[in-house]
């Protein structure tokens, strides 16, 4: 019950777990405090073959058949996801989170991917 508890509304974690993660905005309004922008691409060529736990037949322990990307790079859809935190009323912080395999290991590439969720991010977030 206490107006300090919040949460740190990341989309892609539900997208991830092929979850909605639109109607809960609307639910949890008055105590989403942070929002993280990470992308999830969710890789329906290995979920069919896998499905959901059978991770262990993958030909490598590090595929998955979701994958942190950059906003704008797999399947959360931000302009709904921002579209329903502006009529919840959440006016705050939107932080790209960097999880993004295909621009790590240089500085870069790094700035490479923050770059392009800015570009990704910004008209959706400026937009009416």
């Amino acid at each position: 019950p206490s107006n300090s508890f919040g949460l740190n509304y990341d989309p892609s974690h539900m997208a991830g777990m092929l979850m909605d993660y639109i109607t809960p905005i609307s639910e949890f309004k008055d105590r989403i405090f942070h929002t993280h922008a990470k992308d999830m691409l969710v890789r329906r060529d290995i979920l069919a073959q896998t499905g959901l736990y059978n991770k262990q037949l993958l030909s490598s322990s590090t595929e998955n058949f979701c994958k942190p990307v950059m906003p704008g790079r797999g399947d959360v859809d931000f302009q709904k996801w921002i579209s329903a935190l502006k009529a919840a009323g959440y006016n705050g912080v939107v932080s790209i989170e960097h999880e993004d395999p295909d621009f790590e290991g240089s500085l870069d590439k790094v700035k490479a991917g923050l770059l392009s969720a800015i570009g990704y991010l910004n008209p959706l977030i400026a937009a009416d």
